[in-house]
């Protein structure tokens, strides 16, 4: 096995680089907004197909709902969540230094409902089975594409210092 001396130039100069790079990350609610938005799309896309986060399609109605559903003239078929539309209308995100809060408001809908609640019930009883209805996570392909947003944002941050002439 080879030994020897390895002699590492600018690491000075590269620790200050990521340290800027770690501070723009953590102030950027620029990015944190485009993640948010992106979630919120995600996941009104998947709640229209009527698929959770796993792309597995939602449990069926309950036979008491899909009877209210019928009658109201709602589709009963395919799952998706929707009735007065408050629920998903209602869900928004706020862009933080380095998070993003995506969440349902506290608002209510025309029956008096809090969208919250409905959100929360939809998510883990809706269906009264062992199965919930996981429409409101963050899939494996999710984080994949958050992560191309990052290292994107991160990329434009180092052209832009190589452009500004920062060492």
């Amino acid at each position: 096995m080879a030994t020897g001396d390895v002699k590492l130039t600018g690491s000075v100069e590269l620790t200050a680089k990521l340290d800027d790079i770690n501070l723009a990350l953590r102030h950027n609610k620029k990015l944190m907004a485009l993640i948010g938005n992106f979630m919120k799309l995600q996941t009104l896309q998947r709640t229209a197909k009527g698929v959770d986060v796993n792309e597995i399609p939602f449990v069926p109605y309950s036979k008491p709902y899909a009877k209210k559903r019928k009658a109201a003239g709602l589709p009963i078929g395919k799952v998706d969540l929707f009735w007065t539309g408050s629920m998903l209308a209602s869900m928004t995100y706020v862009p933080q230094d380095g998070v993003v809060r995506l969440y349902f408001m506290d608002t209510t809908d025309k029956f008096g409902m809090r969208n919250p609640k409905k959100a929360y019930f939809n998510q883990t009883f809706g269906a009264r089975s062992k199965r919930s209805r996981r429409f409101f996570a963050i899939s494996l392909k999710d984080v994949v594409a958050i992560e191309k947003m990052v290292k994107a944002y991160i990329d434009s941050y180092l052209k832009r210092m190589v452009r500004s002439g920062s060492k």
